[in-house]
């Protein structure tokens, strides 16, 4: 999305907008209080209905999710897709309450029948990822996100 914005910036090269990076949780309360004019976030709790009455919301993108385990983990050598309820077992490595990476997570596993068990709290994606590789438990992510460090 960002790499978008980027392309359009020299169609309108006067136009003030910014880019400001925030949590989910806070992108209705800009918008209403008027201090965004735009906000693109993840689906989730915060994320105003199809219908609201104040706000247009309109589906960009369908991100896929990879399920990242520790080298040695029986889903590690699956070549096919692997379902989210196949972990349901693991130690899960979540985000800290008020972040919404954990929310996204602990909704993906309520969607398949399962609340994560939680092991350990990061964000950063250097502490996920060694977390991770470590063999200290999994972690969904968008597909985006940068290959775990080698052991």
């Amino acid at each position: 999305m960002l790499l978008a914005l980027g392309r359009w910036r020299p169609a309108w090269p006067q136009s003030p907008w910014r880019v400001r990076e925030v949590e989910p949780s806070q992108g209705p309360r800009l918008l209403a209080g008027r201090q965004a004019d735009i906000v693109i976030m993840p689906a989730g709790p915060h994320t105003p209905p199809d219908d609201h009455p104040r706000f247009s919301v309109r589906r960009l993108v369908t991100e896929p999710v990879d399920l990242i385990v520790p080298r040695g983990h029986p889903l590690s050598a699956r070549e096919d897709e692997v379902l989210l309820s196949e972990a349901k077992e693991d130690l899960w490595i979540l985000g800290s309450p008020w972040q919404g990476s954990r929310q996204e997570i602990l909704e993906q596993c309520s969607k398949v029948g399962f609340t994560p068990s939680e092991g350990h709290h990061a964000q950063d994606w250097t502490a996920v990822s060694t977390l991770v590789a470590s063999g200290l438990g999994s972690r969904c992510c968008r597909e985006w996100r940068p290959p775990i460090p080698a052991s």
